[in-house]
């Protein structure tokens, strides 16, 4: 069995199992992801795996504190970072996958403040 990350899919002897179409994505679950590059070469210097650690880190950070715009400002900087190391010292799938995943968070970022207001007024 295997999982095609570029193409979302889970294989079982070159047969098609399923089709992976709403993976959860969490800050946790990408600092997994970039351990993962950089254990098997698709990030290739030390240096950019710790920056992009150091970052997420922050980001989680500032997710638990319910800083919105520190956590969507970070993750842009992410974006901005592996772009900019594609195919230098990212390889370019690792780098879709990377970039598409702190997209979806940002794109999925709880309302904090919404959720405060809400948790106030049912105490």
């Amino acid at each position: 069995m295997s999982v095609d990350k570029t193409n979302k899919k889970l294989l079982l002897d070159n047969y098609q199992l399923i089709t992976i179409t709403n993976p959860t994505v969490t800050l946790q679950s990408v600092m997994g992801n970039v351990d993962e590059y950089y254990a098997d070469g698709s990030i290739k210097s030390a240096g950019v795996y710790n920056s992009l650690i150091q970052k997420l880190n922050v980001a989680q950070s500032a997710w638990d504190w319910g800083q919105a715009n520190i956590v969507i400002n970070l993750l842009n900087a992410l974006i901005n970072e592996v772009s900019a190391q594609t195919g230098k010292h990212i390889k370019p799938d690792a780098a879709g996958m990377l970039m598409a995943d702190f997209q979806l968070i940002i794109d999925k970022m709880p309302d904090f403040d919404v959720a405060e207001r809400v948790a106030y007024w049912a105490d």
